[in-house]
């Protein structure tokens, strides 16, 4: 363990495309936020700038450098994501503004990792998705000074290909509700004494839209259930799946709302998160409900297999294509309303074991501490030998 003064007036160049706000994206600003109020820590934002995400970060007093970063895929803009990399050098090797380099996903890893060679300084790449071991050359995940994962899977896959020092396993943390959500500021629903049920997702096909709409169908003729699904809406999809909803005659049962800003009173305002996704490497949506003590049921993705396997032997979970059995159990809380609180403080007891924000920001620090400490020691060898 090393000396965390080190992070102190640390400018940080941030590797991001998405301007779109989802887990990743959450994620990154609430540690931005962290080291910035701890550390004095200055965030640079590389990528297209366009997006809430970018605007939010921008309001919050961070500088934005608008490249475009084309996606580092074999056979892929070849030409252009090397054009794109000797433009993002050219305008900063000359200037004294960069302290680290942090990729907010393996994608981006290779204008990090060159960007860092070039320029002298560290690099640690943030892996928040599900990797194979054969990608780790292809984006150059070898020459990174640190490698942070955050699912389970994903560290058991590739840490036989690292040195003990460059990889990190630190799981995502948030912070536990504060302040009670006031009346006003809760999140509307039709409350005719129906349970509520929430999907907490950017509409994407991957997310299980289709998976939500048999649901629905399959729930049709049981009275006492809503299900009302929040998330950005990157695609333009909102206006063609309320049509889907009305065509259907479930107005009433699903509804979707598209992005919503306060996520706490959405959290407040529901009885059971349900988690419909195909694909999830994590899912952070699931800590932020087991943060409010609600009950989860989710499929069998790798983040939920992973958080809720131990969680009543995992009867949680429900196979990808499970409608039949995600039906069931609903069925099965709509007669168990009184002991809702009581399922949903033991989702709530897995949250404070594993998932606090201040445990995960802890090991943040210490990790970036220590790849400063080795890079540091690394280059003096290097500039020894040269002398």
């Amino acid at each position: 363990m090393h000396e965390k003064s080190s992070l102190r007036d640390l400018k940080i160049l941030v590797f991001q495309k998405s301007g779109f706000i989802g887990g990743a994206e959450k994620n990154l600003q609430r540690w931005v936020k962290y080291f910035n109020k701890k550390y004095n820590v200055l965030v640079t934002l590389c990528g297209p700038g366009k997006g809430t995400f970018f605007e939010e970060m921008a309001l919050s007093g961070h500088e934005i450098s608008i490249f475009d970063l084309p996606d580092w895929r074999k056979g892929k803009n070849f030409v252009k994501r090397y054009l794109v990399r000797s433009k993002i050098l050219t305008f900063y090797k000359d200037k004294n503004s960069v302290d680290l380099i942090f990729s907010n996903d393996f994608f981006y890893a290779p204008y990090a990792v060159y960007l860092g060679k070039k320029l002298n300084i560290p690099v640690i790449v943030h892996i928040q998705s599900d990797l194979e071991p054969k990608r780790i050359y292809q984006y150059s995940l070898n020459h990174a000074d640190g490698v942070i994962i955050t699912t389970r899977s994903t560290y058991r896959k590739i840490s036989p290909f690292f040195k003990p020092n460059v990889l990190q396993f630190i799981p995502y943390g948030v912070e536990s509700p504060s302040k009670p959500i006031s009346t006003e500021s809760k999140f509307y629903f039709n409350q005719e004494k129906n349970l509520i049920f929430g999907v907490a997702a950017n509409l994407l096909p991957h997310k299980g839209l289709d998976f939500i709409f048999e649901l629905a169908l399959c729930l049709k003729t049981v009275p006492g259930w809503e299900i009302h699904w929040v998330g950005g809406d990157s695609q333009n999809l909102l206006e063609k799946l309320r049509l889907r909803v009305k065509n259907l005659g479930l107005e009433s049962k699903l509804i979707f709302h598209g992005f919503y800003e306060n996520m706490d009173s959405f959290y407040k305002s529901i009885d059971c998160l349900i988690h419909p996704a195909q694909y999830e490497p994590f899912g952070i949506v699931l800590i932020e409900a087991m943060s409010h003590g609600i009950p989860i049921i989710s499929t069998k993705t790798n983040g939920g297999i992973e958080i809720l396997s131990d969680i009543d032997d995992g009867n949680w979970l429900v196979e990808l294509n499970g409608v039949t059995q995600m039906a069931k159990k609903i069925e099965k809380l709509l007669n168990m309303r009184n002991e809702l609180g009581l399922i949903g403080k033991k989702f709530e007891e897995k949250f404070k074991k594993e998932y606090f924000f201040s445990n995960s920001m802890n090991k943040m620090e210490n990790f970036f501490s220590d790849v400063f400490f080795h890079f540091k020691n690394l280059r003096s060898r290097q500039e020894r030998k040269v002398h």
